[in-house]
C-alpha cells in the first residue's frame, strides 16, 4: 500500500458512514470471488472505497465538462486521473467510458460496482443491461443510490430517486438474484458527518469526526434495523447466473 492508502484506510472509521459501509460490502464480495478478482468501478472518480480491496481494479468515469459537474464534484479530468495513479496501488486502469454506450468487452469482470451513479443516468435500463453483459457468468453487481422512499430529490444532476420497489423492478428485469436493503442511518449526526474537515475550524472538524463515529455505529453495528424512513440510501447486490 502507498502512503495515501495507509492514511486513508486508517481514517475510515472517522469518515462518513457510506464510505465504511461500501468498503465492507465490496471487500466481502471480493473475498467471495477468490483470487485474481477483476473489479470494475463505474463512475468511481477517486474510488476511495476500493482502497485495500483484494482485486485488480478498473475505474471508469465520464469527462468533467459542465458547470454542474464542477459544482457537484462529478466527472474527471486529467489531473484527477493522474493523481489517482500516483496514490493507489491496486488500480489497473482508468478509462473514460459511459455504461450506457460502453466500449468495454462483454464477460470481462468478476464484480462491477456503481456507487451513487444510477440516479444520474437517464437511460437506466440500458445501463443495467450493459452492466449485466460486462459481468462474467456468476459475476456480482453492487450498487448504492439515494433512498427514494424517503430522500427528496433536490439534486440538479439526479434524474430520479428510486423507491425500493422501483429499484427491485429494474434490477430483476435482468438479474437472476437481487437483494436490496436500506442503508445508512439518518439522524443529525449523519448531516454533521458530511461537513469537511477544516484545520481553521477545529470545532467543525471535531464535530464531523465524532458524528461519523456515532453514525457509523448506528448504520453498521446497531442491532436496530433500518427502515425506509430512517435511512438515506438503498444498497443492492445482484448476481448473474453461472
Amino acid at each position: 500500500m502507498k502512503i495515501f492508502e495507509i492514511v486513508y484506510f486508517n481514517l475510515r472509521y472517522f469518515l462518513p458512514s457510506l464510505n465504511l459501509f461500501i468498503y465492507k460490502k465490496v471487500k466481502h464480495l471480493a473475498r467471495l470471488k477468490g483470487n485474481d478478482v477483476s473489479l470494475l468501478d463505474i463512475g468511481g472518480r477517486k474510488s476511495h472505497y476500493t482502497i485495500n480491496i483484494p482485486a485488480e481494479i478498473t475505474v471508469t468515469d465520464i469527462p468533467r465538462e459542465s458547470n454542474i459537474q464542477v459544482k457537484l464534484n462529478l466527472g474527471v479530468n486529467e489531473n484527477i486521473i493522474n493523481q489517482l495513479y500516483s496514490r493507489r496501488s491496486n488500480i489497473k486502469d482508468y478509462l473514460i467510458d459511459h455504461m450506457v454506450d460502453t466500449k468495454l468487452p462483454k464477460k470481462s469482470f468478476d464484480i462491477v460496482i456503481a456507487i451513487e451513479v444510477l440516479e444520474h443516468v437517464e437511460e437506466d435500463k440500458t445501463f443495467i443491461n450493459n452492466v449485466y453483459d460486462t459481468l462474467k457468468p456468476g459475476g456480482i453487481y453492487f450498487m448504492t443510490t439515494p433512498n427514494g422512499d424517503h430522500v427528496e430529490n433536490t439534486n440538479p444532476d439526479h434524474i430520479r430517486h428510486y423507491t425500493k420497489k422501483q429499484l427491485f423492478s429494474i434490477l430483476t428485469s435482468r438479474f437472476e438474484i437481487v437483494d436490496i436493503e436500506y442503508a445508512i442511518y439518518e439522524d443529525q449526526k449523519y448531516f454533521h458527518s458530511l461537513k469537511s474537515w477544516d484545520l481553521g475550524n477545529p470545532f467543525q472538524t471535531i464535530r464531523s469526526i465524532y458524528s461519523s463515529i456515532v453514525n457509523n455505529y448506528h448504520s453498521n453495528y446497531s442491532k436496530n434495523p433500518l427502515y425506509a424512513k430512517n435511512s438515506r440510501h438503498l444498497s443492492a447486490v445482484c448476481r448473474k447466473a453461472p
